[in-house]
């Protein structure tokens, strides 16, 4: 009995060593599997890591680009405000030569008057002669002074007109100062980043430019009609002389 309790106990310690030998085995893979997990949590891990970092260095550059993109707008607005300014100084400056022109005009008009009421006075005199031609010497004074004014204002109408010409020809260069200026304006806006200030920025740049644009040929139009008035006033004068 003993030997045989003794035969059943070894038996129970063998079954007991294969189910520990097949427990070893079912571990080993299992510690494979998780091994292999571990490892593919640290790799992706790392790649959450580096996909972090490159896209804080893409807002870094984006803020960046942003910022110089915007700093060259408010240069390029600056630019065409002093360009604005100027060109109204100049537009100002040609109203004030226009309106110059325009008195001289009437002193001009107001001396022909007095020159055709001498004209007439001098034709009374010769009839009253009998086409003697025999002037009183208050005639020819009166004759030789009304010439000496008319070349007066012609030179000085001559010299208004030269210095219209002179602020238009500034006025034109201010004009496409402006717009080389808003074409600059609008290659740079172009690009699509801060779309909204971009918009309002281009919108008061042609705003601006159109306006300026019916000032001047405004002024050219009325420029250009006081020079005909004077050209033809100077002509009147010579046949006059």
């Amino acid at each position: 009995a003993a030997q045989q309790h003794i035969l059943s106990l070894q038996r129970s310690v063998d079954e007991t060593e294969r189910a520990k030998e097949a427990m070893r085995r079912a571990v080993g893979p299992a510690d494979q599997a998780k091994a292999a997990a571990v490892q593919r949590v640290s790799k992706a891990q790392a790649d959450l890591r580096s996909a972090q970092r490159i896209l804080r260095d893409l807002q870094e550059t984006q803020v960046t680009r942003d910022q110089n993109e915007s700093e060259a707008m408010e240069d390029e607005v600056h630019t065409i405000d002093v360009d604005t300014k100027r060109m109204e100084g100049t537009l100002e400056a040609a109203r004030a030569a226009l309106a110059s022109t325009k008195e001289a005009h009437q002193r001009l008009q107001s001396e022909k008057e007095t020159m055709n009421a001498q004209r007439d006075e001098i034709q009374r005199t010769l009839n009253e002669s009998g086409g003697s031609f025999q002037l009183s010497e208050e005639h020819l004074s009166k004759a030789a002074a009304a010439v000496k004014r008319a070349k007066d204002k012609r030179e000085f109408a001559r010299k208004n007109i030269s210095e219209k010409e002179s602020l238009l020809v500034s006025a034109r260069q201010s004009r496409t100062e402006a717009e080389a200026a808003v074409e600059g304006s609008l290659s740079m806006t172009a690009r699509p980043t801060n779309g909204e200030l971009q918009q309002l920025t281009l919108d008061g740049a042609q705003r601006e430019k159109k306006k300026l644009e019916k000032m001047l040929e405004s002024t050219e139009r009325e420029c250009g009609g006081a020079n005909e008035g004077a050209t033809s006033r100077l002509a009147l004068q010579k046949r006059l002389e």
